[in-house]
């Protein structure tokens, strides 16, 4: 049975909920696991932090022990679920750190110290460890500097760096940069969610916008677009061949956006994949949408498996729902391509933003040195 040794905290911001643990389970507290619960502050929306820890290394690793018991031997192995799939992730974190903590290196590291408390900062808001290592090398390039969160200039020189890791390109803003987007990108991921906030985007901008869809797998992909449409009072179609595709594009008016949606395809599908660069011809911008609260993994597997329809954007969606903000940031260093916009919450107007690198990295980052990401406003 689990005693009181594991804990969860709540706070405004991950510093403080950090802060919290360390008083109430002493400087060796080790961090299990966090989350984001409710909407976070890119968008000028607030939220809490749940931190859950342990009060010392041994014994967060037989608390998880008791959490999780060595499983009777069967001729069968079980499937994961996504419990035990949590539990796992919460094991090798927990390893990640007593490596550390007792100097066994790491990638690379050959030389034995105790893990700073801006990595524990950096590892609870879920940066990838080698992005971490990045922050670490940039941080450690004053002798004797603390490696302290507290520190407001070493958090703005991490700010910068990160900036700097973090491409962001425009896409609809310049009229005559885009003119055919089409996103594309797993099932799941909230694309054609995504297409309704473009048009609003770009009505908003004074466009004028045509919807599409070649989704002919998803049931009642036609009739969402078909609603987005009419609330929107614009046109929209419904191609079946890449032939009929192709003479509408040609029929469409100078100056009119098209915004095209696909359907879903995992990594794995790569013939299912190659096929939609039947309908994505030349003169066609690809976006990949991804939702930011992916594994690392399957991020790398489906920015490499996509490549093959040579998309030039990242679109992030479901940041509300992503447990770390490091992740997000994780996410965008890993991409081949620029950033253009970023989605949090449910609302189709006000919800989609263009990425910008410093506010991004200012978000995952400057909560440690107590300044909020600045809100951003979408006139309406």
């Amino acid at each position: 049975m689990v005693n009181d040794s594991i804990q969860t905290f709540s706070a405004p911001t991950m510093h403080e909920a950090l802060a919290r643990v360390r008083e109430t389970l002493g400087p060796d507290a080790v961090i299990l696991h966090t989350r984001q619960a409710g909407p976070k502050g890119i968008f000028g929306k607030k939220g809490m932090v749940e931190i859950t820890a342990s009060r010392g290394v041994i014994n967060a690793i037989e608390q998880t022990r008791d959490i999780n018991p060595p499983a009777k031997p069967t001729t069968a192995r079980p499937k994961p679920t996504p419990a035990t799939s949590s539990l796992e992730d919460q094991v090798r974190r927990l390893q990640r750190i007593v490596d550390r903590m007792t100097g066994l290196p790491t990638h690379g590291e050959n030389r034995s110290r105790p893990v700073s408390e801006l990595e524990e900062y950096l590892l609870a808001s879920e940066f990838p460890e080698g992005l971490i290592r990045e922050f670490v090398e940039v941080a450690s390039s004053e002798p004797q500097r603390s490696l302290h969160p507290d520190d407001a200039d070493l958090m703005e020189q991490l700010v910068a760096y990160l900036a700097s890791r973090i491409r962001t390109a425009s896409c609809l803003e310049d009229p005559n940069a885009v003119n055919t987007l089409a996103l594309i990108g797993p099932t799941g991921v909230g694309k054609t969610t995504t297409v309704a906030r473009l048009a609003a985007h770009a009505i908003d901008l004074h466009r004028s916008v045509h919807l599409v869809t070649i989704d002919e797998y998803r049931v009642g992909a036609a009739d969402e677009i078909r609603r987005y449409a009419e609330i929107f009072g614009i046109p929209w179609s419904n191609p079946r061949t890449p032939a009929e595709l192709r003479r509408l594009m040609e029929r469409q008016p100078r100056g009119t956006l098209t915004i095209i949606d696909t359907p879903g395809r995992a990594a794995l599908e790569q013939k299912e994949i190659a096929e939609l660069s039947r309908f994505l011809e030349r003169g066609i911008t690809k976006a990949l949408v991804l939702s930011a609260n992916i594994r690392e993994s399957s991020a790398r597997a489906s920015l490499d498996a996509f490549r093959v329809l040579d998309y030039e954007r990242l679109i992030l969606t479901k940041l509300d729902e992503t447990p770390g903000t490091g992740a997000v940031a994780g996410l965008a260093t890993m991409s081949p391509v620029p950033v253009s916009y970023l989605c949090l919450g449910q609302s189709i107007r006000g919800d989609l933003q263009p990425a910008d690198s410093l506010r991004l990295a200012r978000w995952a980052i400057g909560e440690a040195a107590r300044r909020p990401a600045e809100p951003v406003v979408v006139d309406a």
